[in-house]
C-alpha cells in the first residue's frame, strides 16, 4: 500500500489485466495469449490464442477459461486451449472491462450503443440497460451495476437492476476498469 513493487512479470504480449487468485496463482490475461504464474513468477500454463483476438477473460471454477473475443465471440477453451464452446455475441465486445461471473455470464459495457448488457453462456440477453457511454462495468454486492463512463469529465455511476441511477461521482481521470473486491 506504500506503492513498493512486491512482484512484476514481463510478458511482452499486451497485457490486459491480471488478477491473483485465492491460491496465490496469478492469471494475466493478454491479447495473445493466457498466463497462470505461480508466487514465484514461474509459469504453471500458457493458453495461447494466435488470433490475439482476446478482449476478456476469466478462469471458471471447473478450470476452464472463457474469453470474449474481438471476433463477435464468448468462446469456452479447457487447459490445452482447445475451444469446447463457442457463442456468438449479437452486439459483439467493445471493451477490455467486461465481468464474466462465476456463473458464465458476461456483463459487458457497450460504448457506441449506449448501453450495459448481461448475457448468459448461450448468448441468452438477461439484462439489457441503456447507459450514457460506459467502458466499464462490474456487479456489486447488492446486485447493482457500477459502471464507468467514457464522457467528459468522467464518470462513475451506480445503477440498480431496472436501470435507474442510484448515484454518481465524477472521476478526476478516465476509468477504464472497475473490480469488485
Amino acid at each position: 500500500m506504500q506503492g513498493e513493487i512486491l512482484w512484476t512479470k514481463s510478458v511482452g504480449a499486451n497485457p490486459l489485466s491480471a488478477r491473483r487468485l485465492p491460491n496465490g496463482v496469478t492469471t494475466i490475461t493478454c491479447r495473445s495469449m493466457i498466463l497462470e504464474l505461480d508466487r514465484n513468477g514461474n509459469e504453471l500454463l500458457k493458453i495461447p490464442r494466435p488470433l490475439s483476438d482476446i478482449m476478456t477473460a476469466e478462469k471458471l471454477k471447473d478450470g476452464t477459461y472463457l474469453i470474449a473475443t474481438n471476433q463477435m465471440t464468448l468462446v469456452r477453451v479447457d487447459k490445452t486451449g482447445k475451444e469446447t464452446n463457442i457463442v456468438r455475441l449479437p452486439l459483439g465486445v467493445a471493451s477490455h472491462a467486461n465481468e464474466i461471473s462465476p456463473n458464465r455470464s458476461i456483463l459487458m459495457p457497450l460504448t457506441w450503443q449506449n448501453k450495459i448488457q448481461e448475457l448468459d453462456s448461450s448468448g441468452k440477453i438477461i439484462l439489457d440497460i441503456a447507459a450514457n457511454q460506459p467502458v466499464a462495468a462490474v456487479k456489486l454486492p447488492n446486485r447493482n451495476i457500477l459502471i464507468a463512463t467514457q464522457t467528459v469529465p468522467p464518470k462513475i455511476i451506480e445503477l440498480d437492476r431496472a436501470g435507474k441511477q442510484v448515484s454518481e461521482k465524477q472521476a478526476i481521470h478516465p476509468v477504464f476498469r472497475i473490480r469488485n473486491r
